[in-house]
């Protein structure tokens, strides 16, 4: 409102490009919120009971060969926060898993040659 006269086009220019730039936030807000709702799906009492059989079952959707790749990956990424390996005449991993369980590993292996530190 306090604009100079000579400035009030570019005041009323930046003005409108700002006012766009919101309404597109505004919009893109509305569209984000929607798809959270879609996403969120109510499994039926047949899905439900599916899902725990799996869970409960593990080793055998794990071996399954029609288990891609791909989601034996996904499922790593849900169940294990981190892994560190320690590596001396034994190699000992400590699997930490997102529920806050922990789980410690040792593999031992034979040194062949020199060229295994």
């Amino acid at each position: 409102m306090r604009v100079d006269p000579d400035n009030r086009l570019v005041a009323d220019s930046l003005e409108a490009e700002w006012n766009e730039k919101l309404r597109m936030v505004r919009e893109a807000q509305e569209q984000y919120e929607k798809k959270c709702q879609s996403d969120f799906t109510i499994l039926t009492d047949e899905e439900r009971k599916e899902v725990l059989s799996l869970a409960s079952d593990f080793p055998r959707l794990w071996k399954d060969p029609k288990t891609p790749l791909r989601e034996k990956k996904r499922i790593i990424r849900l169940l294990v926060e981190d892994v560190t390996l320690i590596k001396n005449d034994q190699i000992i991993a400590n699997v930490r898993f997102k529920g806050g369980a922990q789980k410690n590993l040792t593999i031992r292996f034979r040194r062949k040659g020199g060229n295994m530190r």
